[in-house]
């Protein structure tokens, strides 16, 4: 949940447009690069959470389009729906 909140495509196409990031935004992306490194290795070992990147609060997080051409460099494990508790999303402003 925090990996696609955390608009992991956003970093993505900023990378492959050879931006760079601000220190702050480089602090997150990193954040985000180790969320997907562990999950994409197995090191996370159970799921509590149940969250659906495709409908969170009703939109698509990772959906691939021109307005979001980042999200297809996301691993593709990273778009699967994970079993679990249902949780409510708070409001992030």
């Amino acid at each position: 949940m925090i990996y696609c909140m955390g608009r992991p495509g956003y970093y993505y196409r900023q990378l492959e447009r050879k931006k760079s990031l601000r220190p702050e935004q480089q602090e997150a992306f990193e954040l985000l690069k180790e969320i997907e490194e562990k999950y994409t290795s197995n090191g996370f070992t159970r799921s509590n959470i149940k969250f659906d990147p495709h409908d969170a609060r009703g939109q698509d997080l990772l959906k691939e389009d021109s307005a979001n051409p980042g999200n297809k460099m996301i691993p593709e494990v990273m778009k699967i729906a994970t079993d679990g508790e249902t949780v409510e999303l708070l409001e992030v402003y």
